[in-house]
């Protein structure tokens, strides 16, 4: 009861210190559209293993708490990724933006021609923007599926606990100003 009142307060502290999307971003961000979009099977029990931010998953990452790799790096203060597919709900806008103060530990990786090279974090992209397929029509897959794939990494410098923010709309509204707090375990356990 103690650990979970803790990460509400920790979720509570990094939610009041969210950019607004205006004006925070120094770079632009990586798009990634319905046609740039991937599929494969993920089961009928790939959500419990996924951490869900709204309409955005981070698929099988509640895995990676515990995971066994040190995440260390690969020489001049590069790290190699390690693979995170997101989901997105059809018919959702979802960006993921990494807080300034973490982008010297952490960088996303969601360029499909460089998600696989090592880099150091703060060299490399912190805003991500994934637009899903329209309801019944995707790119990849049955037209059933409710989740569109995107394929691609995050480089983290060393085992820790991150936070990034994620901003999610229906598609044809504005993203909203203020972001959802969401916490990941990169080989560090639990996250407070």
């Amino acid at each position: 009861m103690r650990l979970a009142a803790g990460a509400l307060v920790a979720l509570a502290a990094a939610a009041a210190m969210a950019p607004s999307l205006e004006g925070a971003h120094s770079q632009e961000p990586v798009t990634r559209d319905c046609g740039a979009s991937v599929y494969g099977d993920l089961g009928g029990d790939w959500m419990p293993a996924s951490v869900v931010a709204g309409p955005l998953a981070f698929v099988a990452a509640r895995s990676i708490a515990s995971s066994t790799s040190s995440f260390a790096g690969v020489g001049g203060g590069r790290y190699r990724p390690s693979k995170l597919l997101v989901v997105v709900r059809t018919g959702w806008v979802a960006r993921i933006v990494v807080p300034a103060a973490q982008r010297g530990r952490l960088a996303l990786r969601y360029e499909p021609a460089t998600f696989n090279d090592a880099v150091a974090p703060s060299l490399g992209a912190h805003d991500v923007i994934f637009t899903a397929c329209p309801p019944g029509r995707p790119f990849l897959g049955p037209t059933t599926a409710r989740w569109t794939q995107f394929n691609g990494a995050v480089t983290v410098a060393g085992r820790r606990c991150v936070t990034l923010f994620v901003y999610a709309a229906k598609q044809g509204h504005p993203l909203p100003e203020r972001a959802r707090a969401t916490r990941l375990s990169f080989g560090a356990g639990a996250c407070r």
